[in-house]
């Protein structure tokens, strides 16, 4: 793939202040003592005309045992503390808020986060190329204004994990995603509705491929936009069409608190990776409900077993759904 990158992770990971949202997400599945268990944080700064504020959702899933906990705060943004700083490896930063921080630079990144029944202390480094979502790290929405977004994957980690009254080391790698949106002039012309829906998934094959996949739907035209990212194991990369995750899904799950109606199952189909994927998770209830219904989401831990190149693969992945599920 011979895309230019549009955004530059040895200077983005600090806070634009001249766009609409900022977002920080990491995620880690380990297995530890005979456990699978999983732990997602993310701090995301939106602004709504002049006013910003901070929604820090925090969540930890046993997939042994099916304990499952969130947590999801809003702050007033004067009470979340903003930092950028050099480093020998690029632009610095730090995010930090009553439920936690997430901190570091473009080869290390640390997360701690903490609620009632969950803990998370992280530290992970850096070990391949960042996958630049769309090819470029840059892709259009329906509502007229460009998402901008790097992953770093396969980052080796260290650290802790509770869940409950457990603590589980942690070891094996985790996930970091970097996104920002809608630039200054973008905002002169977006149309903000809430008729549209989106998927992410991050898939992490046992054959080394690494794979960002997006699905947006817009209900006022019926548009579907699908596609994969794909971060092969030499590093190289590879955006590919895939089937829209509609066709293949099932098993809703209808949330007593949203009224959200969520698919929990997938088959993913990549035609030109021969990819049919089956995605799957014991416990269907992984909503994060937030006091502003529009950052209400799904949250998920799943597997993944199925065919990739006309061979057989197993792995893993985070199912995120947001926007309008009814």
């Amino acid at each position: 793939m011979n895309q230019t990158p549009m955004v530059n992770p040895k200077t983005d990971l600090p806070f634009k202040k001249d766009y609409q949202a900022n977002s920080w997400f990491a995620i880690g599945h380990f297995e530890a003592e005979g456990h699978l268990v999983n732990w997602l944080y993310h701090i995301i700064i939106p602004k709504f005309g002049p006013v910003s504020f901070v929604d820090s959702n925090f969540s930890v899933y046993d997939e042994t045992t099916g304990e499952y906990h969130y947590e999801d705060k809003i702050y007033p943004a004067f009470r979340c503390a903003i930092e950028e700083f050099d480093t020998p490896y690029g632009k610095g930063f730090s995010v930090s808020c009553p439920m936690g921080t997430i901190s570091g630079n473009p080869q290390q990144i640390h997360v701690e986060a903490q609620m009632k029944y969950g803990k998370v202390n992280c530290t992970m480094q850096q070990k391949r190329e960042c996958i630049y979502n769309a090819g470029t790290g840059s892709f259009m929405t329906f509502l007229g204004g460009k998402v901008r977004q790097y992953s770093m994957s396969h980052m080796d980690s260290a650290g802790s994990l509770t869940i409950g009254n457990k603590t589980y080391p942690i070891t094996g790698e985790s996930w970091f995603d970097r996104q920002w949106q809608f630039s200054k002039q973008e905002q002169k012309t977006i149309k903000i509705h809430m008729d549209w829906r989106w998927t992410w998934m991050d898939l992490n094959l046992d054959n080394g491929e690494t794979i960002s996949l997006w699905d947006m739907t817009d209900y006022k035209t019926g548009s579907t936009k699908a596609w994969a990212t794909i971060l092969h194991a030499d590093d190289t990369q590879e955006v590919a069409e895939m089937e829209p995750i509609i066709t293949g899904a099932g098993d809703y799950w209808k949330s007593p608190v949203s009224s959200n109606n969520y698919p929990t199952s997938f088959v993913i189909k990549i035609p030109a990776k021969q990819a049919q994927l089956k995605i799957v998770t014991d416990v269907k209830d992984q909503e994060i409900v937030s006091k502003m219904p529009i950052f209400t989401k799904y949250e998920s831990a799943n597997r993944i077993t199925g065919t990739y190149e006309g061979k057989e693969v197993s792995g893993y992945c985070y199912v995120e759904h947001l926007g309008k599920w009814k």
